[in-house]
């Protein structure tokens, strides 16, 4: 027996082995940042945000998709959602810090900027206004024109909300005096029940509860204010400046959630069900149909001047503003939304 022989065999089969284990671990470690950089589906680190909103509404659908589909998640985020009870109090939130981002109306960057507070709306999640008004009886007419509100009363949410703002400059289009009735939200069906409105401004799926009730929608806001820059996604300075690149994962997983919205009906009702389980299903799908056909959410979520531009001419006929407008670019960053877009969320 030759043992220097065995010996060295021995020897070169440990260091064959000490190799095919080493290659495998180098073709492990290639392997698993060739797929995170290709695929972009997981961030090694979770960056814990929280996103403030007004409260569970349908109309923030592309928030609760982002959220229950994985898409933040995807990007690399833990998002957590909190209520606020009322717009003031979400920006309020941003600007305190207690939360990174906002769901909001958009204009109270500007109303903020007045008073000294800085911050900007670096999403657009609603353009337009998807108020509709309702009749729960064949006898109130459909509303083709202003002019034909005369005589007729609406149900709003109370001032200073944007619906009881844009109800009021609808009937002063028509050199109208406004004959607008205004009741907490849970009352505005109990009203027109009562007999005390002809019609209430209704979002979904209360629309659709009515409608299928037995009533009808008689008009739309939307058709009025095409482009309104209703609600945005706001953050502060230090946010933006500071973690940019959560500010564009934020973005991009609200952006594919709106794909979603357009391109998935069933995802999208599968999660409205899961937020809204007091909400019959039918009503709900109704409703998110209703959405889809006004195209309330952009593709893009950037702000348009027009947009912009309509929100802020409410504010000053309201005297919540009074300073001269100053350049788009100083309320709002299109940057995150135009690079979300880019990098594939738009479809």
């Amino acid at each position: 027996m030759n043992t220097q022989n065995t010996f060295v065999n021995s020897n070169q089969q440990r260091s064959i082995r000490v190799i095919v284990f080493i290659t495998i671990i180098v073709a492990i470690v290639i392997g698993t940042f060739f797929y995170l950089n290709q695929t972009g589906k997981q961030s090694p680190v979770s960056k814990t945000v929280t996103i403030a909103q007004f409260g569970d509404l349908l109309l923030y659908l592309p928030l609760y998709i982002a959220a229950d589909e994985g898409l933040f998640a995807k990007h690399g985020l833990n998002v957590h959602i909190a209520s606020t009870g009322g717009d003031d109090k979400t920006y309020a939130a941003v600007m305190s810090g207690s939360a990174d981002f906002g769901l909001a109306d958009p204009t109270f960057v500007a109303i903020a900027q007045e008073q000294g507070q800085s911050g900007k709306v670096v999403a657009l999640i609603i353009n337009g206004m998807p108020n509709y008004g309702v009749a729960l009886t064949p006898d109130k007419p459909v509303i083709k024109t202003p002019a034909e509100l005369k005589g007729r009363t609406v149900a709003t949410v109370p001032a200073p909300s944007t619906s009881y703002a844009l109800m009021k400059k609808l009937y002063e289009r028509a050199g109208l005096l406004p004959a607008i009735r205004q009741v907490a939200p849970p009352a505005l069906v109990p009203t027109l029940q009562a007999g005390e409105a002809d019609y209430a401004l209704l979002i979904e799926p209360w629309v659709s509860g009515v409608v299928q009730s037995g009533g009808h929608v008689a008009f739309s806001l939307t058709d009025y204010y095409p482009e309104f820059a209703l609600t945005g996604l706001t953050s502060n300075m230090k946010t933006i400046q500071q973690d940019p690149a959560t500010v564009e994962n934020v973005v991009l997983a609200l952006t594919e959630a709106v794909q979603i919205f357009y391109g998935d009906e069933e995802r999208s009702l599968r999660v409205a069900v899961k937020h809204f389980p007091d909400e019959k299903p039918e009503q709900l799908k109704t409703g998110i149909s209703r959405m889809r056909s006004d195209k309330i959410y952009p593709r893009v979520l950037s702000v348009s001047e027009k947009a912009w531009d309509a929100a802020l001419q409410l504010r000053r006929d309201t005297g919540d503003l009074t300073k001269p407008a100053q350049p788009i670019g100083e309320y709002v960053d299109n940057s995150f939304a135009q690079k979300a877009a880019s990098d594939g969320g738009q479809h």
